[in-house]
């Protein structure tokens, strides 16, 4: 967490987080702003696997970006929140009903990966406070199982998109 330190409160308006080539196991992590910096990338190089212990999970994140403007999460790694460990425990049709939270200007660039469950992603927002500025770009998720059609669910999402697999309807294009 130093290194978010140093990032979210430098003297930099342009900031980089470089998560390197390694593999590192995840337990609950809060990246907490607001930041200095007006922009922050957090380049993902490594592997990011989850915990499949229970004791480890907190039941509501692994990875939580809170309050930080003008975030940019990209790279060449992985984020693997081992979701089969978990699904059986959760709704998987969650849907939050609060609009305390507002989530906007939020970049995901150059993702790629596979998936097991009927949804390759979910956007789902408030239905009182719709996410904003939400921007995919160069994204590739494929399906574990070929026979499976592809589903993005979306709720109350705004932005766009560019080069993504599965198409995300609801986002311009």
């Amino acid at each position: 967490m130093k290194a978010w330190s140093a990032v979210c409160h430098g003297q930099s308006h342009d900031a980089h987080l470089i998560i390197p080539p390694k593999t590192f196991l995840l337990k609950p992590v809060k990246f907490s702003g607001p930041c200095k910096a007006s922009r922050i990338t957090v380049q993902v190089l490594g592997k990011l696997v989850a915990s499949t212990n229970k004791r480890a999970f907190n039941g509501n994140y692994w990875l939580l970006f809170h309050k930080v403007k003008g975030l940019t999460l990209w790279g060449k790694g992985s984020i693997d929140g081992k979701g089969s460990a978990w699904w059986q425990q959760h709704d998987s049709d969650f849907r939050p009903a609060s609009d305390a939270v507002r989530v906007s200007d939020v970049s995901y660039s150059g993702i790629r990966g596979t998936y097991t469950r009927d949804d390759a992603m979910s956007l789902l927002c408030s239905q009182n406070a719709a996410c904003t500025n939400i921007v995919l770009d160069n994204i590739n998720l494929r399906t574990m199982d070929p026979k499976k059609a592809a589903k993005v669910k979306c709720f109350n999402v705004k932005g766009r998109s560019q080069d993504v697999k599965p198409v995300v309807d609801c986002l311009s294009h």
